[in-house]
């Protein structure tokens, strides 16, 4: 007994994935008592850093280097930005019906979703820019039917994966061609999952050959998914049969993939090794989701 035992604790031991040595930071949505807000885990001093204080729910936490700032959307709908000493401020003005919004690398470029005539079925897509303080935010897109959800710029800035629902019990990933847009405002986006499947929170890898997504799955609950744009073809990354996952978030050299896990209305964030093929519950000091991972220097 005693040494079976010793044999699983190895076991165990070796599947865990190691992120100290990483030296990276997390940036997350973690409950206080005032609602979600902005924190900032150090991985290496295992210490959280509370960034916001604001009332009100934060969601969807982005690290813009270029800016020194986390971008986030507060619980009217406004895009914000917090630095690391907790300053906050909105970030585009007038704006307070945003559902989702994707931030470019340089940090020049933001994309967001918007309520289109105060219809709440019928969000659009927007865009603002730095050349002008992101003032005067133009509407670049809009679907024919339904709302465009969630939102994720590729890493060379010249496409966007969204999320779009028109009918029930179906939510499809598409991706939308900037360049060609600007060329030709009557373009479409074109689908990268079937009709009539739910699937949400697009995430491109560092490459941006790799499209990352929650897929709903027979059993109702929901797994993560990743999309080849070399070859055309979707597949699971792993499946759990109680835990659902969302909001993927993979590191810049592909080892880590982090994620939102619900279990039982519960929300913590999870890490996944691509290499050794396992997971670990992240030690938080919060119920926590949306993660925002930044590799060390």
């Amino acid at each position: 007994m005693i040494k079976k035992l010793h044999y699983l604790l190895l076991f165990l031991f070796l599947g865990q994935p190691v992120l100290s040595q990483e030296g990276g930071v997390l940036y997350y949505t973690g409950l206080a008592e005032n609602g979600w807000q902005v924190y900032r885990w150090d991985f290496q001093k295992k210490k959280e850093t509370r960034l916001t204080n604001s009332p009100g729910d934060k969601r969807a936490p982005t690290w813009v280097s270029s800016l020194g700032k986390i971008v986030y959307k507060d619980a009217r709908g406004q895009i914000c930005a917090v630095d690391l000493s907790g300053e906050e401020e909105i970030l585009i003005e007038g704006v307070l019906s945003c559902a989702h919004f994707t931030v470019s690398r340089d940090g020049k470029h933001v994309y967001y979703t918007r309520l289109l005539a105060n219809n709440p079925l019928r969000q659009s897509l927007w865009h603002a820019s730095s050349e002008n303080d992101f003032r005067d935010p133009q509407l670049i897109f809009r679907m024919p039917r339904g709302s465009i959800r969630n939102v994720c710029l590729s890493p060379s800035g010249m496409t966007i994966a969204m999320s779009h629902v028109w009918r029930d019990n179906e939510e499809r990933i598409l991706v939308l061609d900037l360049d060609a847009l600007s060329k030709d405002p009557t373009i479409t986006a074109q689908p990268i999952t079937p009709e009539f499947i739910t699937a949400a929170f697009p995430r491109y890898n560092h490459s941006g050959k790799t499209l990352y997504f929650t897929k709903r799955v027979e059993r109702g609950n929901y797994d993560l998914c990743a999309y080849s744009f070399t070859n055309k073809k979707s597949s699971v990354v792993f499946a759990t049969p109680t835990t659902s996952e969302f909001y993927p978030y993979p590191s810049a050299d592909g080892r880590w993939l982090f994620y939102e896990a619900r279990e039982n209305a519960g929300n913590a964030i999870s890490v996944y090794d691509t290499q050794k093929k396992s997971h670990r519950l992240l030690e938080l000091p919060r119920p926590a989701k949306e993660p925002c991972y930044i590799d060390a220097k």
